[in-house]
Formats: structure tokens, C-alpha cells, sequence
């Protein structure tokens, strides 16, 4: 019985340490911009263009707020001419290959950088429309990130009839499953070396009780 109780308390620990993960912060402004694709189209135009706009302030109907997940992103204030940044702060609990996409309601394009590096850049019309089939309706990319944190910045802009959106990331462990970006979202959730190393122990110290009184 003691045995029995005391596997039940290793597991316990180990599933509790494997799933303690930092969770995801979105936030997400926007400006008013009725420019059309900024500058030659290029990662460094849109962030150039943001910057701009950014720097004069929000006009009535644009501004800041902070999401609990990228499901059904709508970009806050009017419903047209907008310019928006969308920033993802999210822990990699492994090193390896990540991939992202990200789905924003954007008519004249957009870029998505990972750590200030430009991943993706698109200047068509993204109306993504709930469907992933279409890779040219969506930002997307995979690199090589170490574990901790890391930075997504989505710079786009959209001239018309603002519609929901989604972001996804895919770690290393997820064998291609995606999972949207969330407050709640536990990025890559999987056993730590830490943890695996407390279920070690943990049965260890259960072999050795079941040795001495056999």
C-alpha cells in the first residue's frame, strides 16, 4: 500500500513540474493608415511605416490593448485603414525547430519577425478566412529558437472590412500539431530534464524500498 502511495505522489510531482510552463503575452495597436503597401513592400518598409505612424500617437477609433489568445484576432478600433502591430512574448520551453503562422486580415500585406529577424513578407491580399490550406493568405515560417523567451512582431496593414484572424506556433515535441497563441496556451508543454530527472529519482527510491523488503 505504501509503495503503491508513494509511486502515486512521484507521478503527481513529475505530470505538476512537466506542465509548468510560462504562458503567452499578446498585445496589439494600431494606427489609422490609408497609404496603401508601405515603400517598396519589404519587412523593413512595414516596420519603417509602423514606427512612423506609431510615433505621432492614436487617433480616435486606433490604440493598444492586450489579448488573452490570437483565436478570432480582430484588430481593435474602426473597421478600415488600419496599420496594426501585433507583439507575442512566449517561452520555448526546448531548443529546436519552431514553426509559426499567423493569420491577420491584412489587404495590403504584412512581415513577421521572430527576435527582430524577418521571417515572412507579404504584400497580397491575406483573407485568411478560417483555412490554413492557402499558405499565401498567411505569415508563416519555421527556424531553430534555444529555450526561453521569445519575440513575435506582426506588422500589417489592411484597408477594408477588418476580419478575425489566429496565430500558431508548433514546437519541437508537437509532431506538426499546431496550437493557437494564448494567454493559457503552455508553449510546447513537455517534460523538462528537471522533471524527467524527479521521476528518475522518484522510482529509484521505489526500487530500492521494494528491494530491501524482498
Amino acid at each position: 500500500m505504501m509503495k503503491k502511495l508513494l509511486l502515486a505522489s512521484a507521478l503527481s510531482s513529475f505530470l505538476a513540474s512537466a506542465a509548468t510552463v510560462q504562458a503567452s503575452v499578446i498585445t496589439d495597436d494600431t494606427r489609422y493608415d490609408a497609404s496603401g503597401i508601405p515603400g517598396d513592400g519589404s519587412s523593413a518598409a512595414y516596420v519603417s511605416n509602423w514606427n512612423s505612424l506609431a510615433a505621432s500617437g492614436a487617433t480616435s477609433g486606433y490604440g493598444g490593448s492586450t489579448l488573452t489568445t490570437m483565436v478570432g484576432i480582430n484588430n481593435p478600433g474602426s473597421n478600415t485603414d488600419i496599420a496594426s502591430h501585433v507583439e507575442i512574448s512566449f517561452d520555448a520551453s526546448v531548443a529546436g525547430t519552431w514553426s509559426f503562422r499567423i493569420a491577420i486580415d491584412a489587404g495590403w500585406g504584412g512581415t513577421m519577425l521572430v527576435d527582430g529577424t524577418a521571417l515572412d513578407t507579404r504584400t497580397n491580399d491575406m483573407w485568411w478566412n478560417g483555412s490554413w490550406a492557402d499558405t499565401t493568405q498567411y505569415l508563416s515560417g519555421s527556424l531553430t529558437l534555444d529555450a526561453g523567451n521569445h519575440t513575435i512582431d506582426l506588422y500589417t496593414v489592411e484597408p477594408c472590412c477588418n476580419g478575425g484572424g489566429d496565430g500558431q506556433f508548433s514546437g519541437p515535441a508537437a509532431s506538426g500539431a499546431f496550437t493557437s497563441f494564448s494567454s493559457t496556451d503552455g508553449a510546447d508543454p513537455i517534460p523538462e530534464p528537471a522533471s524527467m530527472a524527479l521521476l528518475g529519482t522518484s522510482l529509484f527510491g521505489l526500487g530500492l524500498i521494494r528491494r530491501r523488503r524482498g
